[in-house]
């Protein structure tokens, strides 16, 4: 007989695909790399800027407005911060809700 894990039912008792776990793992790895690479690139934009020259950022991408290529830059990072604080704020809501 096949032993059944409780991690391999769902909550209706039907029986789950297999994960292949290692490839998550290595894929939320180099997701969360990427982010991480994103963020910092996005804060660093910011001190890498010469404001007083605009022909320093005229090329980049975004350019050859300063707004445009702070949006490029720098959009990500907000974006990955935003979704990441979603995340943290949902998480603790559902824990507090499982507790009480």
């Amino acid at each position: 007989m096949i032993e059944t894990h409780r991690n391999d039912v769902d909550t209706a008792g039907a029986k789950r695909p297999p994960r292949y776990r290692p490839a998550r793992d290595v894929g939320v790895a180099a997701a969360l790399l990427l982010a991480a690479y994103l963020v910092v690139r996005g804060i660093a934009e910011f001190f890498l800027i010469d404001y007083a020259h605009p022909l320093s950022y005229h090329d980049d991408w975004g350019g050859p407005s300063l707004a445009g290529v702070l949006a490029v830059h720098s959009g990500p990072a907000l974006l990955i911060l935003a979704a990441a604080s979603v995340w943290v704020f949902r998480r603790r809501r559902a824990r507090e809700g499982k507790t009480s």
